[in-house]
Parts: C-alpha cells; structure tokens; sequence
C-alpha cells in the first residue's frame, strides 16, 4: 500500500512556520510517522496538487491513500486517491460557517466532501457524528507518544515532573455547562467570613486574582473585566450575608443582549435589568437568606455577535 503524507509545515520550514495555527499539524505527522511506515510505503510530498499523480502512475495497481495532515478547510481532495483529512481539534464545537463558529470557514462542509478523516480523540469525533453526513467515515486514532521499540528499549514515556503550588476545585461541581443552570450544592469556592456590614469593593480585572476564584461560568478576566460564557452565569459572594442589602454592579451588554432585560437575583430575591452597550452602573437591593451564596444571572442570550468576536459573550462585568 502506498500513503502518501503532506503537512504544510515541513522540516525545512518548520522554524518560520511556529506559532502558526497548523504547524502542530507536522509534529503530529511525525508521531504518526512510525505506525505508518509499518503500514505501506510511505511517501512525502510537497504539493497534493501537483504530487500525487506521479506516484500513481509509478505504483500502478496498487492501492492508496493520501493522508493530509491539515485542517479540514485546507485539504486537498484528490479525484481518485481516496483522501483522509487528519486533524486534531480540543474545543467544544466544530466550525461550521455560521457565526457561533470559531472562524469564518465550515469543517461540516469540507468533511462530508472529503469523506475520511481520523481525529486524534473520540471528543472530537463525537462532535462530529453529530454534524456530519452518513457516509463520511470517522475514527478515532490517538497521536503515539512512542514506538514500540522505544518502550522495548526502555525509554521512559514522562521524563518530567511539575511540582505546582494550585488551589483544586472540581470543574463538575462549580462551572456549569453552556446553558446550563449551575449545581445547587456546589458552595462556594472560598472561604467565606461574616460581612462586617463595611462596604466591598470587588473588580473583576485580570490584576485581581482572588477575583476569579468568585465567578463561574466566565470566560478569563481582562484588562477592564471579565464576559459571561454561559447563559446562566453566577458570581459567589466573598462573604456570609443575611437580610436585606444592595448590591451595585457595573456591566456592559454584548450582541443581542444589548438592550435585553435579564434577571439578576440572589436566592429567591431577584431584580430585572435592561442592559446598556456601555459601562452603567445598576444598583438593586435583595433580601438575602443564609444559605443563599451567589448572585445570578438569566435569560441571556449567546448567540455571538457576527463579525467581532466567536465566544458566546452575555454580560460583562466589570466591579
């Protein structure tokens, strides 16, 4: 059998090409590059266009497959070679060209044209089977991270170790899936004292650290704040409150929800925003219960906005 690889990022250009979005892509091929060879005979090439009909007519009858080591937007379908599209993808959803994707191209298309491709995790696949049309063939095959005879000869698989200073929180209990409503039981993820009726000032900028360690369901804080992920997002309380209090919030609207009323509540106690495109400040008190430890928001929307940004961004906040 012959297999015919291609990766755009190659040896000779590796150096220009790091930090590229696919230059991952060839060291993938080269991990890959030991079970092949055990496979067929495997030929390098430079250009699918222009490459591959040569090694056909230099193999005649002898079956082939061209194995492109690209992103799906970017392989070659050759007419009578069949082509594998062999890819890897880490994020929670495919691109599909509409504007919740995270770029302007549609893999969903692409694929069913290709009709093969290999992924390097079965959540990746799993994805897929859930875009893509019947006949397309999918598998799951993991990068290598040694060839047999490397473990024969006794290679160890993790030369290194990292000693971490971290604070754990479970992902499951604390950070709600897009959309959905946050576990009931999840407490808070700190510590939290008695208020001592003093007023408190929290920003929620990248500078502030103990920050983050409030808020689930958000994206990584910025320069100026930080935007909501999910459609249910929830900011925990630094400190036990009970009885009636006013919360100030200072937030700004993305997209469709600029002009949106949501709701914003503790417990039971809630209170409905309409929401600005710039920063305003809403104040609105809530009867607090003692068990009550996060204020919330709902309704919405996360749909992103066409042409600025892919995330599904809701609310922003900023203290």
């Amino acid at each position: 059998m012959i297999l015919i690889t291609y990766s755009e990022t190659r040896q000779d250009n590796l150096q220009d090409r790091l930090g590229k979005a696919d230059y991952s892509y060839y060291l993938l091929l080269e991990r890959y590059l030991p079970a092949l060879e055990a496979l067929g005979t495997v030929i390098a090439i430079r250009d699918p266009a222009s490459d591959i009909d040569p090694i056909l007519r230099e193999h005649p009858g002898e079956p082939c497959v061209f194995l492109s080591f690209t992103q799906p937007h970017r392989t070659y379908r050759h007419p009578v070679c069949p082509t594998v599209c062999m890819f890897t993808w880490e994020w929670s959803s495919i691109p599909d060209g509409s504007r919740e994707s995270p770029a302007p191209f549609d893999w969903v298309q692409s694929l069913n044209a290709i009709g093969n491709t290999v992924a390097t995790a079965t959540h990746t696949t799993d994805l897929l089977r859930d875009k893509l049309a019947q006949h397309v063939n999918i598998a799951a095959i993991p990068a290598p991270v040694a060839t047999v005879a490397e473990v024969a000869a006794g290679r160890p698989l993790f030369e290194q170790s990292l000693l971490l200073p971290a604070d754990f929180y479970d992902s499951a209990d604390l950070v709600p899936a897009a959309g959905a409503d946050a576990p009931e039981d999840a407490g808070a993820p700190v510590d939290r004292p008695d208020w001592d009726d003093a007023p408190l000032q929290i920003a929620f900028t990248d500078a502030n650290a103990d920050a983050a360690k409030l808020l689930v369901g958000f994206y990584a804080a910025e320069a100026w704040g930080v935007w909501s992920r999910t459609s249910t997002p929830q900011i925990y309380l630094p400190v036990a409150l009970s009885g009636p209090v006013e919360i100030e919030m200072e937030l700004i609207a993305y997209g469709e929800n600029i002009g949106r009323n949501i709701h914003v509540a503790v417990g039971e106690s809630g209170s409905d925003i309409v929401l600005s495109q710039e920063p305003q400040t809403y104040s609105a008190r809530f009867d607090v219960g003692p068990g009550d430890n996060a204020l919330g928001f709902s309704n919405l929307d996360l749909a992103s906005a066409p042409g600025r940004d892919y995330r599904t961004l809701g609310v922003g906040v900023k203290s």
